[in-house]
């Protein structure tokens, strides 16, 4: 082990010693070398932000949400309150499983009076499901109705002339 010990640091000294011995008169003068020149490392220029623009749009203006009420059979006979410029929906279902006859679901809903404008249906037809749409524009009230037979009609033989009404009165402020 000293012995290996020995060796590694002879080599590390000698080299040393030899570059650092004199040259002897005798010998020739090396002469000095010039370094290589170096080109300098190729330098990437700096990203550039752009300065800050206003955008060439403007954005839209905050629309404030329409608040909607929706009416359903089980609001027959009720008055509802809404505001100036709300919107009422009215969803009348039947399931067309246990009546599958369209002459059973319920008609088109009805709307008398001027507070209540009729608005374009904009949601797919469903089976069974009749909708309205309408947008309080008017003080007022308006009266929005429907109805459905109770039965489907038959061949010959007694009939069923049953009806179901539902009606809902809309007070706009």
């Amino acid at each position: 082990m000293r012995f290996r010990m020995a060796v590694a640091i002879a080599a590390a000294v000698i080299p040393v010693a030899i570059a650092a011995a004199p040259i002897s008169a005798g010998a020739s003068t090396p002469t000095p070398t010039k370094p290589a020149p170096t080109k300098p490392a190729p330098t990437k220029p700096a990203p550039t932000k752009p300065a800050p623009t206003k955008p060439a749009y403007q954005k839209p203006a905050q629309v404030k949400a329409v608040s909607s009420v929706t009416l359903t059979e089980a609001d027959n006979g009720r008055a509802v309150r809404v505001h100036m410029g709300e919107q009422i929906l009215v969803r009348l279902a039947v399931n067309p499983r246990r009546d599958p006859d369209p002459t059973t679901w319920w008609r088109a809903v009805d709307e008398s009076g001027s507070a209540l404008q009729a608005r374009p249906q904009t949601a797919l037809a469903i089976r069974g499901l009749t909708r309205g749409r309408y947008r309080a524009v008017a003080g007022g009230e308006a009266t929005l109705s429907s109805s459905r037979a109770v039965c489907p009609p038959t061949g010959p033989g007694p009939a069923c002339h049953a009806m179901r009404g539902w009606s809902v009165t809309v007070d706009v402020r």
